[in-house]
Parts: structure tokens; sequence; C-alpha cells
């Protein structure tokens, strides 16, 4: 019965365990993420953020992760979980997307190495803006799906309304080809991309509620119009 029990134990520890030998078990027992590969996904007949977490859930090694803008908590909170876990994640965000209700602050300030595409500012009409974008959105997991590296691709922003209204695509593949080119591109994006410490001063600071404004004194004479006609809106308020 006692060498029943460690049997068992030395098979749940090899099994559980990021050795070699429970990589391959683990990846040959699970059910794969999509039927085939390479495959194509649709934001009509797919949550492609869910699916994306998916395959953050089940990486043991290394993911590699460039977006244009990341608002998706489920997928802020998968890299974070994945990174807890022991997995190495490295991110790679657009600069000017930092103040639209990124994830990318809370990534970092959980010890996600993360890096920040700041491209020179030009002026325009409408302020300064940008000469150019990191506008990739893909991702490279180093031992996933069948235990195998798979490259994640196609106009999916990990964003909310990407996965749930929008009109949007992903191409994934094992092909070990053209994940070597996707991951090439992503380091030389992390090497060329500032690193975390700008986070700290580049994200907008958390708005302060605005001071309301004492009611402003009627003059005398002056009555208030009821804006039935464009004229009435746009003048909207007081005339004499």
């Amino acid at each position: 019965m006692k060498i029943k029990n460690i049997r068992r134990a030395v098979m749940c520890a090899l099994l559980f365990s990021n050795s070699a030998f429970g990589l391959i078990i683990r990846s040959h027992c699970r059910k794969p993420i999509v039927s085939q590969y390479p495959c194509a996904l649709f934001s009509r007949n797919c949550d492609l953020g869910a699916c994306l977490c998916q395959f953050i859930n089940r990486e043991e090694c290394r993911i590699k992760i460039a977006a244009y803008v990341l608002t998706d908590g489920r997928v802020a909170k998968a890299l974070e979980q994945a990174h807890n876990r022991g997995v190495t994640v490295q991110v790679v965000a657009d600069g000017s997307m930092l103040g639209f209700g990124s994830k990318v602050r809370d990534l970092w300030q959980c010890g996600i190495p993360v890096r920040v595409y700041e491209s020179p500012k030009k002026k325009s009409a409408f302020g300064e803006q940008p000469e150019s974008l990191m506008h990739h959105k893909f991702a490279i997991f180093e031992r996933n799906d069948l235990g195998k590296k798979v490259c994640w691709t196609g106009s999916f922003n990990p964003t909310v309304k990407g996965s749930k209204r929008n009109r949007e695509n992903v191409t994934i593949t094992t092909d070990s080809s053209i994940a070597h080119a996707y991951e090439k591109e992503f380091d030389t994006l992390f090497a060329q991309a500032k690193d975390r410490s700008f986070l700290s001063t580049s994200l907008h600071a958390p708005r302060t509620a605005k001071k309301k404004q004492p009611p402003k004194k009627k003059g005398v004479g002056y009555v208030t119009t009821r804006p039935f006609s464009t004229i009435g809106r746009a003048m909207r308020g007081l005339v004499r």
C-alpha cells in the first residue's frame, strides 16, 4: 500500500513539474485548443479574447506579445497569472495608446518587463502627433498547444470591443519559420523601445474631481428662452 502511494506521489510530482517529462506528458494528454494548425478565427463566431487567454493559461515557458492597445482585463489578468507561475512574459506597447483604459501599467506594476514604442512627434492641425505607430498585434508562445511554439497574429487588439463588437481576424500557426520571423521582429522592437521605467511618468495621472462652480447670476432684464429652433439652441441660454 505504501509503495503504491509513493509511486502515485512520484508520478504526480513529475506530471505537474516543469521538467521535460512533465511537459511532454501534459502536452499529449490535454485537448488541443484548436482542431488544426494553421487556423483562422473571426470575432463574429469566436470570442478572440477568451481564446487568447486559453493560450496564455496553457503556456509554461515564454510569452512575447506586441499589442497596439491592450484594454481587455481578462488578457491582462491571464498574463499576470502566467508571470506569477514562473512564465517569462515580455510586452511591447504603443506609447500613444497608454491612457485609453490601457492595462499596460497594471502589467508593469506586477513586475512584467514592458517596453513602450515612442515615435518622434510632428506638429499637425490637431497638435503634436506621433510620426509612426507600433501597430502590431501578435504573440509568440514558446511551448504551448501540443508542446509546440505557437504564433498568434491578425487584426485583433486585446480589447473588449475587439472581442465582442468589431469584425476582427486572427491566424494561428505552429510553422517554425513564421514564428521565428515574428519573434525576430519582437526582439528588435523590444530592444529599441523604452524600458518600463518610462511608464512611471508617461501615463496620465488620475483625474481629480472638478470643483463645482457657483451658478452665474442672471442680470436684470434677462429671460430664459426655450430652444425651439436651431437659433435658440445655438444661443442656448440667456438673451436680452
